[in-house]
């Protein structure tokens, strides 16, 4: 019997999607108006109601529509058993509905995917950045530390030629000593300069007498040739006698 419905449903390009069989099952109308007939099941203490989105013309051209109305209710309550078999019977779920939440739930992992590609991207980027920055202050480093070693190259050679000058020059050492140990009582060395074989002398005595003293002492020390003594003056605040003097080395 299935079977022949299934095969007529087929030759009129219809769906069948239940063949039912109601049970004894007392269903009371309650209410009702032009589109919504109201139902009570008698084992459930609920009311069940029952909306019918039809035109006023195909309601009028249905024969028994209470008939067909309570044979709806058992159908959505479940009050009823099903003939038809379980892979050919109406699903439940909106097919197309999980289609688009699958398809929304792709595009929304798509989405998060894309982002943190994009932020890993954007980092890595920046990350390069950071990497090219601290390369070239190393190079800039590297530079430095190159002309500190040529500077440093350059203070030896300046450093060895100084030496060489030295040792061919006067000895400053020699001179202090010998300036040290020659001394007059009432005579003080300012200042001393060296230059071409000069020795340039500043002092300050207390009479003129001291200034010559002094310079006759310097005469003594042997690798001094001759000294001369060059200008004085009085130093009005404390009445003392400031002098220079040029000593030619031999």
């Amino acid at each position: 019997l299935v079977d022949l419905w299934q095969q007529l449903a087929k030759e009129q390009n219809l769906n069948l999607y239940s063949v039912f069989c109601q049970n004894d099952v007392k269903i009371d109308a309650i209410a009702e108006d032009e589109y919504i007939k109201r139902y009570r099941i008698e084992k459930q203490s609920d009311i069940f109601n029952c909306k019918l989105q039809m035109d006023r013309e195909l309601l009028a051209e249905i024969e028994d529509f209470d008939v067909m109305s309570k044979n709806l209710v058992c159908f959505l309550q479940r009050q009823y058993q099903e003939f038809l078999p379980k892979n050919q019977q109406l699903s439940y779920l909106n097919w197309q509905n999980i289609y688009l939440l699958l398809i929304t739930i792709l595009l929304s992992c798509s989405c998060c995917l894309g982002g943190y590609a994009i932020t890993k991207y954007y980092q890595a980027e920046r990350q390069e950045q950071n990497i090219k920055e601290e390369i070239a202050l190393v190079r800039n480093d590297i530079d430095d530390i190159e002309q500190l070693k040529q500077q440093e190259a350059l203070i030896k050679d300046k450093q060895k030629l100084v030496q060489n000058l030295e040792e061919k020059s006067v000895n400053i050492y020699a001179i202090l000593i010998n300036l040290g140990a020659n001394t007059v009582d009432d005579v003080a060395l300012t200042d001393l300069k060296i230059k071409d074989g000069e020795i340039f002398l500043k002092g300050r005595a207390r009479n003129y007498q001291n200034i010559a003293v002094y310079k006759e002492k310097l005469s003594e020390i042997r690798f001094f040739q001759t000294s001369e003594i060059g200008e004085i003056k009085i130093n009005t605040e404390d009445n003392l006698l400031d002098f220079t003097m040029k000593i030619v080395m031999r």
